[in-house]
């Protein structure tokens, strides 16, 4: 996505008593996500909320590397005691309102001035704060302070936010994203996603942004930790500002992209195949009878065949007496000692006819 160029209709202009309103109908479609154009996707590092492409078909066979733009929101809780000690009248005046939820933008970080018709730097600043209801199971309630400033019935809380823009490479694989590169936006962007927001979430007329943050400031009072409050204030906040800021740019093509297609590359005739399935079986079937009938053949003449072919066996046969000959089922049986007869010694003798030939000596 690219920011709009000065060929592109405006996409905001001023509406005098009701300040500044949005040319562009994208905004509540992209917050609600059912834009065809975009979708305000979440980034889990940060986190950072960026302009992504919306759910398509065919989309999950595609893998995509593209260029957009995010951002990321941070806040924390300020109370009216703060904002007197440090004497700052722009703190006051985000904290002095009478809606029941009001955002205030300051000029730098300190939260001195609310001047921001020069432009603001990245990140920008600003104020935000509600009465609410806080919920029962709520914890930690040392930020909270009295109504503030004449502000009646519920109790107030406020943050002091900082927003940051980011120019944005990412890829997507397999619909799952794999590479995420920012880089801080250059100020014309910055002030861009300030202006949108600052009109998308105008307290004087109802608007999807500020009936989205009010939504979500009362979902936060069901938080457990002033982290978990802050963290979905700033998200939220991240949210209506990126919907509101898809107005202003234009689609691009992805910088890369390859589409993934499942083909057959072969293709087995049904009765070939299961011929040779069955004929597998029958295999297995073969084999299993097979072992059975071993099993039934083994005998006690088959054990002592098997002794005599071994090695003990044949020495058994040329060296041990009758025992040699008796039936076995085990080696040992075929030799004297087992059964505490004399030993014997096998050596090399001189025959009578030139040569040598084993010859046996028994004990005595």
């Amino acid at each position: 996505m690219d920011v709009s160029d000065n060929s592109s209709p405006c996409s905001i202009e001023d509406g005098g008593y009701n300040g500044l309103e949005l040319l562009s109908r994208e905004a509540p479609f992209v917050l609600n996500n059912v834009s065809d154009f975009a979708a305000a996707a979440t980034y889990d590092v940060g986190p950072v909320v960026y302009l992504g492409v919306p759910v398509q078909p065919g989309l999950a066979q595609q893998d995509y590397t593209a260029s957009t733009f995010g951002m990321m929101t941070q806040c924390s809780f300020i109370n009216s005691e703060q904002c007197d000690r440090h004497r700052v009248s722009g703190c006051r005046a985000t904290l002095s309102f009478t809606s029941p939820f009001h955002v205030g933008f300051f000029s730098n970080g300190t939260m001195s001035s609310t001047d921001t018709n020069a432009g603001v730097s990245n990140p920008y600043f600003f104020g935000l704060a509600a009465v609410v209801s806080i919920g029962a199971n709520f914890s930690d309630p040392a930020f909270m302070s009295p109504t503030p400033y004449g502000t009646s019935g519920g109790t107030s809380f406020a943050m002091f936010c900082n927003s940051s823009m980011y120019d944005i490479v990412y890829s997507s694989i397999n619909g799952t994203v794999s590479r995420f590169e920012t880089q801080l936006s250059n100020t014309s962007v910055t002030n861009i996603a300030q202006l949108t927001s600052s009109a998308g979430i105008n307290a004087t007329t109802i608007t999807p942004g500020y009936t989205f943050l009010m939504s979500a400031a009362s979902l936060a009072t069901l938080s457990q930790t002033t982290t978990q409050w802050t963290d979905q204030i700033a998200l939220a906040y991240s949210r209506v500002a990126m919907s509101y800021f898809a107005g202003s740019v234009v689609a691009l093509p992805a910088l890369q992209a390859q589409k993934r297609t499942t083909f057959i590359v072969s293709r087995i005739p049904t009765a070939p195949l299961w011929s040779l399935v069955v004929a597998n079986m029958l295999f297995v079937v073969i084999g299993f009878m097979l072992t059975t009938f071993a099993i039934m053949a083994l005998d006690d003449e088959n054990k002592d065949v098997q002794v005599r072919l071994s090695i003990a066996g044949l020495v058994a046969d040329r060296f041990e007496s009758s025992r040699a000959r008796r039936d076995v089922k085990e080696k040992e049986d075929l030799f004297e000692e087992k059964s505490g007869g004399d030993s014997v010694r096998i050596g090399i003798v001189k025959a009578g006819e030139g040569g040598y030939i084993y010859s046996v000596v028994r004990s005595g």
